[in-house]
């Protein structure tokens, strides 16, 4: 019990420190964005920031499978490092095709400017790298790095929000100087990454051949898992950015910043969590209270940030975003519940990634992305029923899955097989 508490709570507190760093500068940002950009350009920001999130699954699964691999055997981890990053290279340039195949989707909903796609597109490509050497971070235990390493970005975003306000950019500029700033912190921090990486894992180089083949074998269920939770995680956005304009989804944005502030809390929790329970996970007593532990956290963070958020939702959306938001407020409990609900989904995610059960969680996400899905498209123009459905499907696949682990006590080496 005390090896537990001692791991998590001094692990956590190294990557929660500068993670919190970094999401108080990407909070910094937000605040920046809606107080200096249009209603519209902050949407449309945010909008990308979406389609962001979702595409970089291809980073995350990377980051899940090196973080759990290196942390089990650190030795001979160079060989499949290497072999993962040449895959996530292919799957860029996929990627960009399959981008250029969705040029009309793009457009639509970033407002018919070519450029602004140009740029996403870009933007989201890099975006997957640093997510992927966060995960080697991870794996090989130096959470002084993965923190530091992660407050790259939200610098030069800062730094490139400042030089719109100094030179006083306005319409497009707007959006064009915010996705630069961004595209440079990720070249930065490949760059930093891979000096980084070359460093720690020059001892361990090997020659044998890994088989990518048993890797994808070993680990799709992740990659789709994650698609599924980062759809789930951002189909808020998307539904709002297709059926509704840009000035909507600027508003909904505004609030989403105070109910994201329990997801990026957890980030940090999980990317302790996943290498902690991958390490133990033949210890089910470990690995059982590690969960609970987590989980008992997150609601904690819940109920100190969000409740306060919305009770006080019309004098801080005021103070912080000015009163050409106010009419946001009414967004601002859909957001906060979406936002908890797919927070206690990802801690399960990463749960289930250490002890090898991710099917447990795959077939749920599946179903609840089919069934919001459906709901979007019957009852699109009913925009605050299909918000709470989002929450409320998320929190339904949370309880089946939580009971299931629960249930069938489905913990490390002596949990029961998979059915």
């Amino acid at each position: 019990m005390n090896k537990l508490k001692n791991d998590l709570a001094k692990n956590s507190l190294i990557v929660f420190v500068l993670t919190t760093t970094g999401s108080a500068i990407n909070y910094l940002c937000q605040i920046l964005m809606g107080r200096f950009f249009t209603v519209e350009n902050y949407g449309i920001i945010n909008t990308i920031f979406s389609l962001t999130l979702i595409v970089s699954v291809i980073g995350n699964t990377a980051s899940m499978i090196l973080s759990k691999v290196i942390s089990e055997n650190k030795k001979n981890t160079s060989g499949i490092c290497n072999r993962v990053i040449e895959v996530v290279n292919v799957s860029c340039l996929a990627l960009i095709i399959i981008g250029l195949c969705f040029t009309p989707f793009l457009l639509k909903v970033l407002g018919n400017n070519y450029l602004t796609a140009i740029l996403t597109m870009i933007s989201i490509v890099t975006s997957i790298y640093p997510i992927l050497y966060q995960g080697i971070f991870g794996g090989l235990h130096k959470f002084v790095n993965l923190g530091a390493y992660t407050l790259i970005i939200p610098i030069i975003k800062i730094a490139g929000l400042l030089v719109i306000v100094v030179l006083g950019l306005t319409g497009n500029l707007e959006v064009y100087m915010t996705i630069l700033s961004i595209i440079i912190g990720n070249l930065i921090s490949i760059v930093i990454g891979n000096m980084v990486v070359k460093k720690n894992l020059s001892e361990v180089r090997s020659n044998s051949k890994t088989n990518i083949k048993k890797i994808w074998k070993n680990y799709s269920d992740v990659f789709w898992s994650n698609i599924l939770i980062m759809f789930l995680m951002n189909i808020d956005i998307l539904y709002l950015s297709y059926f509704y304009d840009s000035k909507t989804i600027g508003l909904y944005s505004s609030v989403l910043v105070f109910g994201k502030m329990i997801y990026y809390f957890v980030t940090a929790l999980v990317t302790v969590m996943l290498p902690l329970v991958s390490k133990h996970q033949k210890d089910d007593r470990y690995i059982h209270k590690m969960l609970n532990q987590t989980l008992l956290y997150t609601f904690i963070l819940t109920a100190f940030l969000l409740i306060p958020t919305n009770i006080f939702a019309e004098t801080i959306l005021n103070m912080i975003f000015g009163n050409k938001y106010i009419t946001a407020i009414p967004y601002m409990k859909y957001a906060s519940f979406i936002s908890l609900s797919y927070s206690l989904n990802l801690v399960l995610l990463n749960y289930l990634v250490g002890i090898n059960k991710i099917k447990y969680i795959k077939k749920s996400l599946m179903v609840g992305s089919i069934c919001i899905t459906i709901i979007l498209l019957i009852f699109n123009q009913q925009q605050y029923f299909s918000l709470l459905m989002i929450g409320s499907i998320n929190i339904i696949v949370f309880v089946i899955n939580l009971l299931k682990i629960q249930g069938s006590r489905l913990v490390g080496g002596k949990a029961n097989e998979e059915r």
